[in-house]
């Protein structure tokens, strides 16, 4: 008798095979989808921490925001001493800063407002203004109050150090930008060290008000200094 050995499948098992491959792959891609989108954000978030950062630094030295993450590596801007990220990132599909690219492969965008910087990634949908959006504010009012603080400090112990010498003779005026002329004439202030504004801008004040002979300075932006 002759025996009949069989090769290949039949009809009815690859179309069983085909039928669970497609079901193992609708329960696969997405769960893949939702990882790599996990990752992308993960990614996203931790760069626009690094980026934060970096903008503080620039805005320290610049007194200005950048415009772009391509300013914290390299800008012409007055005062520029960055770069203020790490190292030197590529993407490899634009070619761009790495910094400027988020984790969706989006450019990053920047929008100041105030004391306040914006930035924004589109999110995994690629456009601006939707629901997914990440963005991260950076707000610079912290950073010039600890600035002004640290300029209040050099500016009262300078006029500590005149009154315990000249109280008697010569008190200082409450005025502060006469009493600032009079401390630089007398070498406890340097002079064009800009210490008649604080860090806002706005003009220091004599404590008491307006009366001689003062004996503290004020910043009308920082309460309790």
């Amino acid at each position: 008798m002759k025996q009949h050995t069989r090769s290949g499948f039949t009809l009815i098992e690859l179309v069983i095979a085909m039928a669970v491959m497609a079901m193992l792959a609708g329960a696969i891609v997405p769960a893949v989808g939702a990882t790599m989108r996990s990752a992308a954000r993960r990614s996203t978030l931790t760069e626009l921490d690094l980026l934060g950062d970096a903008v503080i630094d620039f805005y320290r030295d610049t007194r200005q925001f950048p415009s772009d993450p391509l300013d914290l590596e390299n800008a012409a801007t007055a005062g520029w001493a960055g770069p203020y990220l790490r190292g030197t990132l590529e993407d490899p599909w634009s070619g761009q800063s790495g910094y400027a690219i988020d984790g969706f492969g989006n450019a990053y965008t920047f929008s100041a407002s105030g004391l306040a910087l914006t930035m924004t990634s589109d999110g995994p949908d690629r456009a601006n203004g939707t629901t997914d959006d990440i963005a991260l504010t950076v707000n610079v009012t912290p950073l010039l109050r600890d600035l002004t603080l640290d300029e209040l400090a050099v500016l009262n112990t300078a006029v500590e150090r005149y009154n315990a010498t000249y109280l008697g003779t010569d008190p200082l005026s409450g005025t502060w930008s006469a009493a600032l002329s009079r401390l630089v004439a007398t070498g406890y202030l340097p002079a064009g060290s800009g210490y008649a504004t604080d860090e806002w801008g706005d003009a220091y004040t004599g404590d008491p008000p307006g009366a001689t002979p003062l004996t503290a300075v004020l910043s009308p932006n920082v309460t309790g200094n």
